[in-house]
């Protein structure tokens, strides 16, 4: 829709495949290098930089233009697929399996 109303249509598929994109390599980045290095990040770390990468994800798409609405989806993808893998992990540390 954000496409479309730039008069750019023909690229919103293209920006539904780079968010999906985006979205997987980061599932499995996070998830490798949040076990890799727990002691030096912690979840919570990699939970506030996946907050910040959809804040400036969410700021290049208010640009209006395409180069930052493309940007902007590629970091929107970044953050949604950090914060669902770090999600639940975050949730085990803070309140333990009993209450998990």
């Amino acid at each position: 829709l954000i496409l479309e109303t730039t008069g750019h249509s023909s690229a919103s598929s293209l920006g539904v495949a780079l968010f999906a994109l985006t979205s997987a390599i980061s599932r499995v980045a996070v998830g490798i290098l949040s076990e890799k290095y727990d002691a030096y990040f912690t979840r919570f770390h990699w939970m506030t930089a996946s907050s910040f990468l959809a804040m400036m994800g969410q700021f290049l798409v208010c640009l209006m233009d395409l180069t930052g609405i493309m940007a902007g989806t590629c970091l929107m993808g970044l953050s949604f697929g950090s914060f669902y893998t770090v999600q639940v992990p975050l949730m085990n540390e803070m309140y333990g399996n009993l209450e998990f």
